[in-house]
Protein backbone atom coordinates (compact mmCIF):
# COMPACT_ATOMS: atom_id res chain seq x y z
CA UNK A 1 0.00 0.00 0.00
CA UNK A 2 1.31 3.38 -1.42
CA UNK A 3 2.84 5.53 1.85
CA UNK A 4 0.82 8.33 0.46
CA UNK A 5 -2.17 6.70 1.80
CA UNK A 6 -1.80 8.13 5.42
CA UNK A 7 0.47 10.75 4.87
CA UNK A 8 -1.35 13.51 6.81
CA UNK A 9 -0.99 16.12 9.31
CA UNK A 10 -2.45 14.50 12.16
CA UNK A 11 -0.14 12.95 14.83
CA UNK A 12 0.68 9.11 13.80
CA UNK A 13 0.26 6.49 16.59
CA UNK A 14 0.52 2.63 16.42
CA UNK A 15 -2.96 1.59 17.82
CA UNK A 16 -1.45 -1.91 17.86
CA UNK A 17 1.28 -1.02 20.29
CA UNK A 18 1.14 -3.17 23.42
CA UNK A 19 3.32 -0.40 25.99
CA UNK A 20 -0.12 1.30 27.05
CA UNK A 21 2.15 4.16 29.02
CA UNK A 22 3.96 4.91 25.86
CA UNK A 23 0.62 5.56 23.52
CA UNK A 24 -1.23 6.83 26.03
CA UNK A 25 1.58 9.63 26.92
CA UNK A 26 1.74 10.19 23.21
CA UNK A 27 -2.11 10.48 22.56
CA UNK A 28 -2.26 13.33 25.75
CA UNK A 29 0.58 15.02 24.40
CA UNK A 30 -1.86 15.03 21.04
CA UNK A 31 -4.72 15.94 22.75
CA UNK A 32 -2.70 19.39 24.63
CA UNK A 33 -1.72 20.13 21.44
CA UNK A 34 -4.82 20.28 19.86
CA UNK A 35 -6.57 22.12 22.80
CA UNK A 36 -5.73 25.73 21.34
CA UNK A 37 -8.26 27.65 21.56
CA UNK A 38 -9.14 25.31 24.35
CA UNK A 39 -12.48 23.79 24.77
CA UNK A 40 -11.22 20.89 27.26
CA UNK A 41 -10.78 21.85 30.99
CA UNK A 42 -10.62 20.91 34.14
CA UNK A 43 -13.59 21.84 36.25
CA UNK A 44 -14.34 21.23 40.22
CA UNK A 45 -11.64 17.93 39.89
CA UNK A 46 -13.16 16.81 36.92
CA UNK A 47 -12.46 16.83 32.68
CA UNK A 48 -15.07 18.83 30.90
CA UNK A 49 -15.74 19.90 27.36
CA UNK A 50 -17.06 23.01 26.08
CA UNK A 51 -20.27 22.27 24.07
CA UNK A 52 -23.42 24.87 22.66
CA UNK A 53 -26.27 23.89 23.41
CA UNK A 54 -29.34 23.74 21.05
CA UNK A 55 -30.59 27.50 22.21
CA UNK A 56 -26.54 28.32 21.39
CA UNK A 57 -25.84 28.43 25.01
CA UNK A 58 -22.49 27.15 26.00
CA UNK A 59 -22.25 24.15 28.17
CA UNK A 60 -20.21 21.74 30.08
CA UNK A 61 -20.37 17.99 29.60
CA UNK A 62 -17.67 15.68 31.27
CA UNK A 63 -15.25 14.47 29.16
CA UNK A 64 -16.55 10.62 29.27
CA UNK A 65 -14.28 7.70 27.65
CA UNK A 66 -16.18 7.52 25.02
CA UNK A 67 -16.18 11.19 24.39
CA UNK A 68 -12.62 11.28 24.48
CA UNK A 69 -12.30 8.36 22.26
CA UNK A 70 -14.03 10.76 19.54
CA UNK A 71 -12.03 13.50 20.48
CA UNK A 72 -8.77 11.12 19.59
CA UNK A 73 -10.11 9.76 16.91
CA UNK A 74 -9.86 13.49 15.31
CA UNK A 75 -6.82 14.79 16.02
CA UNK A 76 -4.58 11.60 15.55
CA UNK A 77 -4.47 9.21 12.97
CA UNK A 78 -4.59 6.21 14.53
CA UNK A 79 -3.33 2.49 12.24
CA UNK A 80 -1.92 -0.66 12.61
CA UNK A 81 0.66 -2.10 10.84
CA UNK A 82 1.34 -5.39 9.00
CA UNK A 83 4.45 -7.28 8.58
CA UNK A 84 4.76 -5.47 5.12
CA UNK A 85 4.58 -2.16 6.68
CA UNK A 86 1.06 -1.63 4.86
CA UNK A 87 -0.73 0.68 7.61
CA UNK A 88 -5.06 0.69 8.07
CA UNK A 89 -6.13 3.44 9.61
CA UNK A 90 -8.35 2.04 12.82
CA UNK A 91 -10.25 3.57 16.05
CA UNK A 92 -8.41 4.89 18.88
CA UNK A 93 -8.07 2.21 21.80
CA UNK A 94 -11.03 2.93 24.60
CA UNK A 95 -8.15 1.53 27.13
CA UNK A 96 -5.97 4.54 26.08
CA UNK A 97 -9.12 6.90 26.47
CA UNK A 98 -9.79 5.33 29.96
CA UNK A 99 -6.05 5.79 31.06
CA UNK A 100 -6.24 9.66 30.16
CA UNK A 101 -9.00 10.32 32.08
CA UNK A 102 -7.58 8.48 34.88
CA UNK A 103 -3.80 10.44 34.71
CA UNK A 104 -4.29 12.80 37.67
CA UNK A 105 -3.77 16.81 37.55
CA UNK A 106 -4.16 16.66 33.37
CA UNK A 107 -2.08 20.00 32.01
CA UNK A 108 -5.37 21.16 30.92
CA UNK A 109 -6.50 24.97 31.70
CA UNK A 110 -8.82 25.41 35.15
CA UNK A 111 -12.00 26.83 34.50
CA UNK A 112 -14.44 28.71 37.12
CA UNK A 113 -17.21 30.50 35.23
CA UNK A 114 -18.68 30.19 31.70
CA UNK A 115 -19.89 33.86 30.63
CA UNK A 116 -21.72 35.55 27.70
CA UNK A 117 -20.55 38.67 27.97
CA UNK A 118 -17.12 40.09 28.84
CA UNK A 119 -16.12 40.43 32.84
CA UNK A 120 -13.68 42.65 34.68
CA UNK A 121 -10.54 40.54 36.06
CA UNK A 122 -9.30 41.15 40.18
CA UNK A 123 -7.30 43.54 39.32
CA UNK A 124 -9.90 45.74 37.66
CA UNK A 125 -9.46 45.08 34.13
CA UNK A 126 -12.28 44.22 31.19
CA UNK A 127 -11.75 41.10 29.53
CA UNK A 128 -13.69 41.52 26.14
CA UNK A 129 -11.37 38.64 24.32
CA UNK A 130 -13.71 35.94 23.33
CA UNK A 131 -12.10 32.69 24.77
CA UNK A 132 -10.38 31.76 27.59
CA UNK A 133 -8.78 34.02 30.41
CA UNK A 134 -6.46 31.79 32.71
CA UNK A 135 -6.00 35.42 34.97
CA UNK A 136 -9.97 34.82 35.54
CA UNK A 137 -10.45 31.16 34.79
CA UNK A 138 -13.49 31.98 32.75
CA UNK A 139 -14.05 31.91 29.36
CA UNK A 140 -16.17 34.29 27.52
CA UNK A 141 -17.97 32.66 24.35
CA UNK A 142 -20.84 35.43 22.87
CA UNK A 143 -23.89 34.62 21.76
CA UNK A 144 -24.23 34.70 17.88
CA UNK A 145 -24.46 38.25 16.98
CA UNK A 146 -23.40 39.93 20.30
CA UNK A 147 -21.53 42.99 19.50
CA UNK A 148 -19.32 44.77 22.58
CA UNK A 149 -20.36 47.95 22.56
CA UNK A 150 -16.98 50.17 22.68
CA UNK A 151 -16.85 51.04 26.93
CA UNK A 152 -14.87 54.27 27.68
CA UNK A 153 -11.79 54.15 29.90
CA UNK A 154 -12.74 56.78 31.75
CA UNK A 155 -16.41 57.37 31.43
CA UNK A 156 -17.58 60.85 31.80
CA UNK A 157 -20.26 62.00 33.58
CA UNK A 158 -23.63 62.12 31.12
CA UNK A 159 -22.46 58.47 29.91
CA UNK A 160 -22.46 57.38 33.98
CA UNK A 161 -25.75 59.48 34.13
CA UNK A 162 -26.95 57.68 30.74
CA UNK A 163 -25.97 54.23 31.98
CA UNK A 164 -27.44 54.78 35.05
CA UNK A 165 -30.67 55.82 33.89
CA UNK A 166 -30.63 52.99 31.18
CA UNK A 167 -30.70 50.68 33.32
CA UNK A 168 -32.85 51.73 36.16
CA UNK A 169 -35.57 54.14 34.52
CA UNK A 170 -35.75 52.22 31.14
CA UNK A 171 -35.48 48.46 32.27
CA UNK A 172 -36.37 48.57 36.34
CA UNK A 173 -38.49 52.19 35.91
CA UNK A 174 -42.01 49.91 36.02
CA UNK A 175 -41.17 47.75 39.55
CA UNK A 176 -42.82 49.02 42.41
CA UNK A 177 -40.04 48.52 44.32
CA UNK A 178 -40.93 50.31 47.95
CA UNK A 179 -37.47 52.51 48.39
CA UNK A 180 -33.63 53.70 47.26
CA UNK A 181 -32.28 50.29 49.19
CA UNK A 182 -34.84 47.94 47.05
CA UNK A 183 -33.72 49.81 43.55
CA UNK A 184 -29.84 50.14 44.47
CA UNK A 185 -30.05 45.93 45.60
CA UNK A 186 -31.54 45.30 42.13
CA UNK A 187 -28.49 47.38 40.89
CA UNK A 188 -26.76 45.06 42.60
CA UNK A 189 -28.12 41.97 41.51
CA UNK A 190 -27.85 43.06 37.73
CA UNK A 191 -23.96 43.98 38.08
CA UNK A 192 -22.84 40.70 40.14
CA UNK A 193 -22.27 38.34 37.38
CA UNK A 194 -19.94 41.24 35.45
CA UNK A 195 -17.68 41.99 38.23
CA UNK A 196 -18.01 38.09 40.28
CA UNK A 197 -14.30 37.77 39.72
CA UNK A 198 -13.59 41.42 41.73
CA UNK A 199 -15.06 39.95 44.44
CA UNK A 200 -13.09 37.35 46.67
CA UNK A 201 -15.40 35.53 48.78
CA UNK A 202 -19.27 35.21 49.35
CA UNK A 203 -21.78 37.40 48.20
CA UNK A 204 -25.26 37.38 49.49
CA UNK A 205 -29.02 35.64 48.72
CA UNK A 206 -30.59 38.31 47.03
CA UNK A 207 -34.44 38.10 47.87
CA UNK A 208 -36.92 39.70 45.53
CA UNK A 209 -40.16 40.03 47.93
CA UNK A 210 -43.65 41.08 47.42
CA UNK A 211 -47.44 41.11 49.54
CA UNK A 212 -49.00 39.28 46.37
CA UNK A 213 -48.65 37.50 43.55
CA UNK A 214 -48.81 39.38 39.66
CA UNK A 215 -46.67 42.17 41.17
CA UNK A 216 -43.59 40.95 38.90
CA UNK A 217 -41.34 39.53 40.81
CA UNK A 218 -40.07 36.73 39.03
CA UNK A 219 -40.42 39.25 35.73
CA UNK A 220 -37.49 41.29 37.43
CA UNK A 221 -35.73 38.58 38.65
CA UNK A 222 -35.31 37.72 34.65
CA UNK A 223 -35.04 41.11 33.30
CA UNK A 224 -32.25 41.65 35.83
CA UNK A 225 -30.12 38.67 34.32
CA UNK A 226 -31.05 39.40 30.85
CA UNK A 227 -27.93 41.83 30.26
CA UNK A 228 -25.68 38.88 31.45
CA UNK A 229 -27.19 36.21 30.09
CA UNK A 230 -29.00 36.84 27.21
CA UNK A 231 -31.56 34.07 27.66
CA UNK A 232 -34.51 32.99 29.81
CA UNK A 233 -33.51 32.48 33.10
CA UNK A 234 -34.47 28.79 34.69
CA UNK A 235 -34.85 28.64 38.17
CA UNK A 236 -35.18 25.63 40.90
CA UNK A 237 -38.48 25.14 43.06
CA UNK A 238 -37.60 24.80 47.18
CA UNK A 239 -36.94 21.93 48.02
CA UNK A 240 -38.93 20.52 50.90
CA UNK A 241 -36.08 18.29 52.91
CA UNK A 242 -32.32 19.06 53.54
CA UNK A 243 -31.34 16.12 51.77
CA UNK A 244 -33.29 17.39 48.48
CA UNK A 245 -32.24 21.18 49.07
CA UNK A 246 -27.45 19.56 49.46
CA UNK A 247 -28.51 17.39 46.05
CA UNK A 248 -30.58 19.94 44.12
CA UNK A 249 -27.86 22.97 44.81
CA UNK A 250 -24.78 20.70 44.06
CA UNK A 251 -26.38 20.05 40.42
CA UNK A 252 -26.83 23.41 39.95
CA UNK A 253 -23.64 24.84 40.74
CA UNK A 254 -22.11 21.35 39.01
CA UNK A 255 -22.97 22.88 35.76
CA UNK A 256 -21.11 26.60 36.41
CA UNK A 257 -24.33 28.79 36.21
CA UNK A 258 -23.93 32.33 36.30
CA UNK A 259 -27.18 32.83 38.08
CA UNK A 260 -28.79 30.74 40.61
CA UNK A 261 -32.21 31.15 40.99
CA UNK A 262 -34.76 30.18 43.62
CA UNK A 263 -38.29 30.77 42.47
CA UNK A 264 -41.61 31.10 43.89
CA UNK A 265 -40.63 30.41 47.88
CA UNK A 266 -43.88 29.72 49.79
CA UNK A 267 -43.09 28.75 52.88
CA UNK A 268 -40.60 29.51 55.52
CA UNK A 269 -37.10 29.00 53.85
CA UNK A 270 -34.83 27.08 55.71
CA UNK A 271 -31.47 24.97 54.91
CA UNK A 272 -28.27 24.58 56.15
CA UNK A 273 -27.13 23.31 52.96
CA UNK A 274 -28.05 26.29 51.34
CA UNK A 275 -27.00 28.94 53.85
CA UNK A 276 -23.39 27.27 53.73
CA UNK A 277 -22.81 27.99 49.98
CA UNK A 278 -24.32 31.00 49.85
CA UNK A 279 -21.44 31.99 52.41
CA UNK A 280 -18.37 29.46 50.90
CA UNK A 281 -16.30 30.05 47.74
CA UNK A 282 -16.09 26.35 47.45
CA UNK A 283 -18.55 23.43 47.84
CA UNK A 284 -17.72 19.63 48.15
CA UNK A 285 -20.11 16.28 47.77
CA UNK A 286 -20.20 13.09 46.60
CA UNK A 287 -21.58 12.51 43.12
CA UNK A 288 -24.71 11.01 43.53
CA UNK A 289 -24.04 6.79 42.54
CA UNK A 290 -20.39 7.19 42.69
CA UNK A 291 -17.57 7.15 45.35
CA UNK A 292 -16.05 10.54 43.67
CA UNK A 293 -16.69 14.07 45.79
CA UNK A 294 -16.05 16.76 43.76
CA UNK A 295 -15.54 20.34 44.70
CA UNK A 296 -17.39 22.74 43.18
CA UNK A 297 -16.43 26.89 43.18
CA UNK A 298 -19.29 28.78 43.86
CA UNK A 299 -19.51 32.06 41.38
CA UNK A 300 -22.71 32.36 41.27
CA UNK A 301 -25.51 34.98 41.39
CA UNK A 302 -27.98 34.13 44.50
CA UNK A 303 -31.19 34.85 43.60
CA UNK A 304 -34.66 34.49 44.89
CA UNK A 305 -38.69 35.39 44.68
CA UNK A 306 -41.35 35.02 47.21
CA UNK A 307 -44.28 36.71 48.52
CA UNK A 308 -43.70 37.79 52.02
CA UNK A 309 -41.13 35.32 52.80
CA UNK A 310 -40.35 33.90 56.23
CA UNK A 311 -36.65 33.19 56.70
CA UNK A 312 -34.97 31.23 58.99
CA UNK A 313 -31.72 33.32 60.83
CA UNK A 314 -29.35 31.62 59.54
CA UNK A 315 -30.70 32.60 55.64
CA UNK A 316 -31.59 36.13 56.87
CA UNK A 317 -28.06 36.92 57.89
CA UNK A 318 -27.17 36.16 54.55
CA UNK A 319 -30.03 37.85 52.50
CA UNK A 320 -30.35 41.15 51.02
CA UNK A 321 -33.88 42.20 49.95
CA UNK A 322 -35.49 43.63 47.37
CA UNK A 323 -39.37 44.22 48.03
CA UNK A 324 -41.73 45.44 45.59
CA UNK A 325 -45.30 46.58 46.73
CA UNK A 326 -47.71 47.71 43.94
CA UNK A 327 -50.34 48.91 46.59
CA UNK A 328 -53.20 47.46 44.77
CA UNK A 329 -55.56 44.04 45.30
CA UNK A 330 -54.49 42.96 41.71
CA UNK A 331 -51.00 44.21 40.42
CA UNK A 332 -51.29 42.14 37.30
CA UNK A 333 -53.88 44.03 36.40
CA UNK A 334 -51.82 47.28 36.09
CA UNK A 335 -51.19 48.84 32.60
CA UNK A 336 -49.15 51.55 31.00
CA UNK A 337 -46.11 50.05 30.96
CA UNK A 338 -43.10 52.01 29.58
CA UNK A 339 -42.06 48.66 27.16
CA UNK A 340 -44.96 46.13 27.64
CA UNK A 341 -42.96 43.29 26.43
CA UNK A 342 -40.28 43.95 28.83
CA UNK A 343 -38.35 41.01 28.36
CA UNK A 344 -38.41 41.41 24.63
CA UNK A 345 -37.22 44.60 24.60
CA UNK A 346 -34.82 43.48 26.83
CA UNK A 347 -33.10 41.36 24.45
CA UNK A 348 -33.03 43.62 21.31
CA UNK A 349 -31.22 46.22 23.50
CA UNK A 350 -29.08 43.34 24.88
CA UNK A 351 -26.16 45.08 23.75
CA UNK A 352 -26.33 48.18 25.24
CA UNK A 353 -27.89 47.56 28.47
CA UNK A 354 -24.23 45.28 28.44
CA UNK A 355 -22.41 48.97 27.48
CA UNK A 356 -24.64 50.43 30.54
CA UNK A 357 -23.41 47.76 32.97
CA UNK A 358 -19.77 47.85 32.21
CA UNK A 359 -20.09 51.86 31.58
CA UNK A 360 -21.03 52.25 35.40
CA UNK A 361 -18.53 49.73 36.71
CA UNK A 362 -15.94 51.26 34.50
CA UNK A 363 -16.34 54.42 36.12
CA UNK A 364 -15.66 53.29 39.42
CA UNK A 365 -12.52 51.74 38.16
CA UNK A 366 -11.47 54.72 36.94
CA UNK A 367 -12.08 56.50 40.43
CA UNK A 368 -9.61 54.23 41.70
CA UNK A 369 -11.89 51.94 43.00
CA UNK A 370 -13.18 53.40 46.19
CA UNK A 371 -14.53 50.97 48.95
CA UNK A 372 -17.88 51.22 50.06
CA UNK A 373 -18.58 52.36 53.68
CA UNK A 374 -21.36 50.11 54.65
CA UNK A 375 -20.64 46.65 55.60
CA UNK A 376 -22.57 43.45 56.15
CA UNK A 377 -21.16 40.73 58.42
CA UNK A 378 -19.43 37.83 56.07
CA UNK A 379 -19.54 39.64 53.04
CA UNK A 380 -17.25 42.48 53.59
CA UNK A 381 -15.52 41.81 50.15
CA UNK A 382 -18.92 42.29 48.23
CA UNK A 383 -19.73 45.60 50.30
CA UNK A 384 -16.60 47.43 49.53
CA UNK A 385 -16.94 46.57 45.69
CA UNK A 386 -20.90 46.89 44.79
CA UNK A 387 -21.02 49.83 47.91
CA UNK A 388 -18.11 51.74 45.91
CA UNK A 389 -19.83 51.19 42.53
CA UNK A 390 -23.26 52.30 43.62
CA UNK A 391 -21.47 55.59 45.61
CA UNK A 392 -19.50 56.32 42.03
CA UNK A 393 -22.77 56.15 40.41
CA UNK A 394 -24.81 58.33 42.82
CA UNK A 395 -27.26 55.48 43.22
CA UNK A 396 -28.60 56.00 46.72
CA UNK A 397 -29.80 53.09 49.42
CA UNK A 398 -27.10 51.00 49.72
CA UNK A 399 -27.48 48.24 52.85
CA UNK A 400 -30.20 50.50 53.98
CA UNK A 401 -32.62 48.20 54.86
CA UNK A 402 -31.03 45.50 55.90
CA UNK A 403 -32.05 45.53 59.30
CA UNK A 404 -36.08 45.70 58.57
CA UNK A 405 -35.48 42.21 56.88
CA UNK A 406 -34.00 40.77 60.61
CA UNK A 407 -36.83 41.87 61.98
CA UNK A 408 -39.50 41.19 59.82
CA UNK A 409 -38.46 37.84 58.12
CA UNK A 410 -38.26 35.26 60.74
CA UNK A 411 -41.86 34.81 62.65
CA UNK A 412 -39.70 31.80 64.59
CA UNK A 413 -37.73 34.66 65.74
CA UNK A 414 -40.68 36.27 68.23
CA UNK A 415 -41.92 33.18 68.93
CA UNK A 416 -38.83 32.02 70.48
CA UNK A 417 -38.80 35.21 72.44
CA UNK A 418 -42.15 34.49 73.74
CA UNK A 419 -40.96 31.40 74.70
CA UNK A 420 -38.33 32.74 76.67
CA UNK A 421 -40.74 35.01 78.31
CA UNK A 422 -43.04 32.03 79.54
CA UNK A 423 -40.08 30.15 81.09
CA UNK A 424 -38.64 33.39 82.94
CA UNK A 425 -41.94 33.86 84.10
CA UNK A 426 -42.64 30.11 85.28
CA UNK A 427 -39.12 28.64 86.22
CA UNK A 428 -37.24 32.40 86.76
CA UNK A 429 -33.59 31.37 86.81
CA UNK A 430 -33.58 27.76 88.59
CA UNK A 431 -32.35 24.61 86.46
CA UNK A 432 -34.52 22.74 84.24
CA UNK A 433 -34.41 20.11 82.27
CA UNK A 434 -36.12 19.95 78.21
CA UNK A 435 -39.02 17.74 79.28
CA UNK A 436 -39.80 20.55 82.51
CA UNK A 437 -39.88 23.17 78.94
CA UNK A 438 -41.47 21.34 76.60
CA UNK A 439 -45.17 22.11 78.14
CA UNK A 440 -44.12 25.63 77.12
CA UNK A 441 -42.62 25.77 73.53
CA UNK A 442 -46.41 25.12 71.83
CA UNK A 443 -45.73 27.80 69.94
CA UNK A 444 -42.52 26.60 68.51
CA UNK A 445 -41.98 25.32 65.28
CA UNK A 446 -41.07 21.50 66.38
CA UNK A 447 -42.18 19.53 63.39
CA UNK A 448 -45.07 17.33 63.22
CA UNK A 449 -44.00 14.16 64.72
CA UNK A 450 -44.31 12.34 67.78
CA UNK A 451 -43.79 13.95 71.40
CA UNK A 452 -40.67 12.23 71.57
CA UNK A 453 -39.00 13.19 68.50
CA UNK A 454 -40.10 16.90 69.01
CA UNK A 455 -38.66 17.01 72.64
CA UNK A 456 -35.07 16.08 70.53
CA UNK A 457 -36.13 18.90 68.51
CA UNK A 458 -36.37 21.18 71.34
CA UNK A 459 -33.26 20.29 72.99
CA UNK A 460 -31.01 20.55 69.81
CA UNK A 461 -32.95 24.29 69.62
CA UNK A 462 -31.54 25.34 73.04
CA UNK A 463 -28.43 23.27 72.18
CA UNK A 464 -27.70 26.17 69.65
CA UNK A 465 -29.00 28.87 71.33
CA UNK A 466 -26.77 28.31 74.11
CA UNK A 467 -25.15 31.44 75.59
CA UNK A 468 -26.43 33.80 73.39
CA UNK A 469 -28.07 36.86 74.82
CA UNK A 470 -31.29 37.26 73.90
CA UNK A 471 -32.93 40.62 75.10
CA UNK A 472 -32.02 40.66 78.91
CA UNK A 473 -30.94 37.03 79.07
CA UNK A 474 -28.73 34.55 77.76
CA UNK A 475 -29.69 30.51 77.49
CA UNK A 476 -26.77 28.53 79.94
CA UNK A 477 -26.17 24.67 80.38
CA UNK A 478 -25.53 23.87 84.15
CA UNK A 479 -25.10 19.88 83.54
CA UNK A 480 -27.16 17.10 84.12
CA UNK A 481 -29.68 15.90 86.68
CA UNK A 482 -30.93 12.36 86.84
CA UNK A 483 -29.29 11.94 83.63
CA UNK A 484 -31.15 14.83 81.83
CA UNK A 485 -29.14 18.03 80.79
CA UNK A 486 -30.17 21.35 82.77
CA UNK A 487 -30.66 24.64 81.51
CA UNK A 488 -31.10 28.27 82.85
CA UNK A 489 -31.42 31.86 82.34
CA UNK A 490 -29.49 33.93 83.10
CA UNK A 491 -29.94 37.25 83.65
CA UNK A 492 -28.34 40.38 82.31
CA UNK A 493 -27.89 42.15 85.65
CA UNK A 494 -27.55 39.25 87.34
CA UNK A 495 -23.78 38.73 85.36
CA UNK A 496 -23.11 42.71 85.72
CA UNK A 497 -23.63 42.43 89.36
CA UNK A 498 -21.47 39.74 89.78
CA UNK A 499 -18.68 41.05 87.45
CA UNK A 500 -18.73 37.33 85.79
CA UNK A 501 -20.14 34.85 83.83
CA UNK A 502 -21.37 31.56 83.58
CA UNK A 503 -18.51 29.14 84.93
Amino acid sequence: MSATWYNTSLRLINARDPDLTRVTTEALNALIAANDPPTLFRFAGRIVRLEMGDTAQPILRDLTAERLVERLARIVFWYKEDAEGNRWRVRPPRAVAVNILATPNLPLPILDRVVTVPVFALDGTLHRDEGYNSATRTIFVPLPGFVLVDVSLVPPGEEIEYAVELILLELLGDFPFVGDAERAHALCALLLPFVRDLIAGPTPLHLIEKPARGTGGTLLAHALCSPALGRSLSGISPAKEESEWRRTLFSRLRDVPSVLLIDNIHARLESAALASMITAEHYSDRVVGTSDMLDVPIRCLWLATANNALLSDEIARRTIRIRLDAKMERPELRTGFRHPDLMAWAEEQREVLVWAALTVIQAWVAAGQPSGSKTFGGFERWCAVMGGILQVAGVPGFLENSEDLSENSDADATAFQGFLAVWCDRFGSQPVTTADLFPLSEQLDLGNGEEHSRRIRLGRLLHRQRDRRIGDVRIEKVGLRAGAQNWRLVRKDANTASGTGSK
